[in-house]
């Protein structure tokens, strides 16, 4: 027989043969993935090697630390408190007398009676201001400047938010607070100044003339040829506290940036000077002026005024609110009797009788 047969002899029934059982083994794979839930058997084996377990140590439980931020803006709300100073009340000759130069109609010269108040030793700042709004409006950029550029109606929410946070009931004070402050010429221990010195009392803190060694203004205009004329202007604000306090210890009471107070304006003074305005409708009075303004805006007794929401780059304001008295005590009390003394008996226009030779306790003011 041929080979070539003889091999086809075997090959043919082997594939009939292999036929048959790959057709059975695939009847069979069939069939298990037709059965519903066939569980998928994984093939098991040992890791080569176990994981490290992690030892947990047990530990205190702390208390989460408070930021840097959050310290910051507690300070800034805790120096707020710290810098109201404490104001005797009494009465004074609100505004100016007639024989003052360049007064203006609006400072009709009358009696007005405070109670005991504090008020804010420095203007508010631009870090305080942060702390309580969360943003900056200012337009001179620095933690320590005193904020501008804020309404009326801004530093009524600035108060609120204030408030809110330290359950104190800040303020901003009344016109004739403001001006019983900047003048400094409260008695204490219930001594009384007669009228003859009261109506003669200096147009500024610091007497006849004010001087740019003593304020931030417009040095390039003078005041009745006082010589306050010194062709420095330093054309923004500065640091609050950078020029001399005042006898209550109180510093920028002029010039820096004009400050609000919660009065509404009445241009004759009618009754409005003392007390606080909620109508937002109404004109609110400015005190004080500011960096860009010239000597005479910087008397005691100058008044401005604008709509609660007008902001400018010289509108600021500091802080007031009622106070206890019998809590309070102030180290500037005992030396305001004097001083307040020698300031309505000085000849301000006399240079050979100023009041910074009055005293020698007198010269860290000056």
């Amino acid at each position: 027989m041929n080979n070539k047969y003889f091999y086809l002899l075997w090959i043919i029934p082997i594939a009939l043969l292999s036929a048959v059982v790959y057709a059975k083994v695939d009847e069979n794979l069939i069939e298990k993935a037709n059965q519903p839930n066939t569980p998928i058997v994984k093939p098991k084996f040992k890791p080569h090697f176990k994981p490290p377990v992690e030892k947990h140590h047990k530990t205190k439980k702390t208390e989460p630390e408070t930021s840097v931020n959050e310290k910051e803006i507690r300070a800034q709300i805790t120096k707020i408190e710290s810098d109201m100073v404490a104001i005797k009340g009494g009465c004074f000759q609100m505004g100016s007398p007639e024989s003052e130069a360049e007064r203006q109609a609006d400072e009709r010269q009358h009696q007005v009676c405070v109670n005991d108040f504090a008020i804010g030793k420095y203007e508010v700042t631009q870090a305080q201001w942060q702390a309580v709004m969360g943003h900056n409006p200012s337009h001179f950029k620095g933690d320590n400047l005193p904020v501008e550029n804020v309404s009326w109606n801004d530093a009524q929410e600035f108060i609120k938010k204030l408030n809110t946070q330290t359950g104190k009931n800040y303020r901003l004070p009344t016109e004739a607070e403001w001006e019983y402050a900047a003048r400094g010429l409260a008695t204490v221990a219930d001594i009384r100044l007669d009228s003859d010195v009261l109506d003669n009392a200096p147009p500024f803190f610091t007497g006849g003339c004010i001087h740019t060694d003593k304020a931030n203004y417009n040095g390039n205009y003078d005041y009745n040829n006082c010589g306050a004329k010194t062709e420095v202007y330093k054309q923004q604000t500065t640091p609050v506290g950078s020029y001399s306090k005042n006898y209550w210890g109180l510093f920028d009471m002029a010039g820096n940036v004009t400050e609000w107070t919660c009065s509404a304006y009445g241009e004759n003074y009618n009754g409005n000077e003392k007390q606080c305005s909620e109508d937002s409708s109404v004109l609110r009075v400015l005190r004080g002026g500011a960096w860009n303004l010239i000597p005479s805006q910087l008397r005691s007794a100058f008044r401005f005024r604008d709509t609660p929401d007008s902001r400018y780059f010289n509108y600021g304001f500091r802080l007031s609110k009622i106070t206890e008295s019998n809590l309070l005590t102030n180290e500037f009390d005992l030396k305001n009797t004097k001083y307040a003394l020698i300031i309505g008996i000085s000849d301000y226009n006399n240079p050979e009788f100023n009041i910074r030779y009055a005293s020698e306790d007198a010269t860290d003011m000056y």
